[in-house]
């Protein structure tokens, strides 16, 4: 009986000690995204080098013989590609087609154009996605006769395989090779199986090597072929690793489509922002998805938001957690549509919208009658800096009361000016707050200075407001001394600090802007350099000040901690007490 007991409260220790274990070894929410927004260093293929990049696409890798101007049949803005793998194989022709357009005999000269060998490869372009067919360009074959005008998919010539001729490897599936489209007396060129230009007849049969040309202009990320983007959805973004190896691309299309029900959000680093979208292409593989690029272009986050497989999903609310480092005066949050197929297939994407993050905080001002504020109304002010207010009677009137963020400041916090005029300023700012200033006749005020107390909770010769019913207010006036009067003024909730907003403690604060989740622990008055914070920083911070060491986190360490320590003088008691025993 004794040792079920003991067996018992091992279980329990153990049990308690793995329910801790992902307190005390948190693991990463998002993968690494091998992914980024510009075109990667391109190695093409020539006769002076033996390796280049390749690439999939329509299904097939291919390799990149000519990028941006340079190599074979090359303009800007697009990259030449030949099929890694041979596609197939036919016969160049069978003979029932060595006719010209009009009809007329072509005798010996075979010509590609209206071939077998054009053919396959019409029927090889129908089976790419019909999206990716978009962006293949056309070219007019001239360098045989007749033209081939609007070629999609072409065999090299004989000269253009020359300019990549000694880098193509050997096609090791057998002895036939594989066609150009050049022709030579009776025959065409084929590449043999051991990587030469020779003659074959046009009836025997040689593989099929495509090359087209992609138009690059609507190209708007490029990933790894093989798990460039992760799998995983929410709303902290990845920082994204350069891609590597094969690469694959995300095509801006039409097909593709998201609108935003704001184009504004209030928020800072570490915030999570609520934004409203509508109009999401929704289907299998569909995301909303976010990007944040710096100040010069360049892809620094990238993550799936959410999922919207179904039409349902079409309109809803995304969320975005703002990384640590995000300053709205360089980086740039956009939002899109995306449609992410996996390995080895293309994706597609709408085109990006900005979203303008305000990370400012705001310092509402206004001014009773008989005087002016300056500035007045909302003001936006950087983390940090100084933001001082000109308080300006009119003539025959003073300063009478002046609150800043509800409460009744004392004269002394203010300074004398020019005239009757008086100025407050805000001290490195650390967050949004409100000023209100009255102002009366002189002969009305009274000769004895006054003293206010700062403190909301006690009372003075002016007085002070307390929280009424919802988001009203009281206001009570103690000591009257003279005649008062009292104004009172409104402002949208969005423009004044969060403490006066409600009168509840929520922490998720609404705006016309959308929502921000703040927390208090997620900034400080200083402003953050991303060169400050390493990734690694970043996620521990992030982690650290949305968790804040909530007691239910505590509770577990500690029963993971104990656990331990009972289980291991358990297992000492009991061997000692089996060598006694022996």
């Amino acid at each position: 009986m004794k040792y079920k007991i003991k067996k018992i409260v091992i279980l329990t220790f153990v049990i308690c000690f793995l329910v801790a274990i992902p307190v005390l070894f948190p693991v990463t929410a998002k993968a690494a995204e091998y992914v980024q927004s510009g075109m990667p260093a391109i190695s093409i293929m020539k006769s002076d080098h033996t390796t280049c990049t390749s690439v999939e696409f329509g299904g097939r890798e291919w390799y990149v013989i000519a990028y941006n101007g340079d190599g074979v049949v090359s303009e800007k803005e697009t990259m030449t590609l030949l099929t890694k793998e041979t596609q197939g194989t036919t016969v160049f022709d069978d003979g029932r087609n060595l006719y010209y357009n009009d009809g007329t005999p072509r005798g010996s000269n075979l010509a590609y154009n209206g071939s077998n060998l054009q053919s396959r490869l019409i029927k090889l372009l129908n089976s790419f996605d019909s999206r990716e067919k978009e962006f293949i360009k056309s070219r007019t074959l001239d360098d045989i006769h007749p033209k081939a005008v609007n070629q999609y998919l072409w065999p090299l010539s004989e000269m253009e395989y020359i300019n990549i001729h000694g880098v193509i490897p050997v096609d090791t599936t057998g002895c036939a090779g594989w066609w150009l489209r050049s022709e030579v007396g009776w025959g065409v060129d084929i590449i043999d199986y051991i990587n030469t230009i020779n003659l074959d007849k046009y009836s025997n049969v040689n593989y099929i090597r495509p090359a087209c040309i992609l138009d690059l202009s609507s190209v708007f990320l490029i990933s790894s072929d093989v798990g460039g983007k992760s799998n995983t959805t929410g709303a902290k973004l990845s920082e994204p690793v350069p891609a590597a190896g094969t690469l694959k691309f995300t095509f801006l299309n039409s097909t593709q489509q998201l609108s935003l029900k704001t184009n504004s959000v209030s928020g800072w680093g570490g915030d999570t922002v609520s934004i409203g979208y509508s109009g999401a292409t929704t289907g299998a593989n569909q995301y909303v998805s976010a990007m944040i690029m710096d100040e010069s272009g360049k892809l620094i986050y990238y993550g799936r938001l959410k999922s919207v497989p179904n039409a349902v999903d079409s309109e809803g609310t995304v969320q975005v957690t703002l990384p640590l480092d995000f300053d709205s005066s360089r980086d740039k949050l956009k939002l899109f549509s995306e449609q992410v197929n996996g390995d080895h297939l293309s994706d597609f994407a709408s085109p990006p919208i900005t979203v303008n993050v305000d990370s400012h905080y705001k310092i509402f001002a206004t001014a009773g009658s008989g005087g002016s504020i300056s500035p007045s109304g909302s003001t936006a002010v950087n983390p940090g800096e100084n933001q001082t207010y000109i308080l300006t009677p009119d003539q025959g009137c003073a300063v009478d009361e002046v609150f800043v963020d509800d409460v009744l400041i004392d004269d002394s916090a203010l300074t004398s000016g020019d005239g009757n005029s008086k100025s407050y300023t805000f001290s490195e700012v650390g967050k949004s707050h409100s000023i209100i200033v009255t102002f009366a006749k002189q002969s009305d005020l009274p000769g004895a200075t006054r003293t206010n107390s700062s403190s909301p909770d006690s009372t003075s010769s002016g007085g002070v407001l307390t929280n009424g019913d919802g988001n009203s207010k009281l206001y009570t006036s103690s000591e009257v001394p003279k005649d008062r009067s009292i104004m009172t003024t409104f402002a949208e909730q969005s423009d004044l600090p969060e403490a006066t907003r409600t009168n509840d403690s929520s922490s998720e604060v609404a705006s016309p802007y959308g929502t921000s989740s703040k927390n208090s622990s997620s900034f400080d008055d200083t402003s953050v350099s991303r060169s400050m914070l390493s990734s690694q920083t970043l996620s521990s911070a992030a982690s650290n000040s949305k968790t804040g060491g909530s007691g239910t986190q505590i509770f577990l360490t500690w029963i993971a901690v104990i656990s331990s320590a009972a289980v291991l003088l358990f297992l000492i008691f009991r061997k000692r007490h089996l060598h006694i025993n022996r």
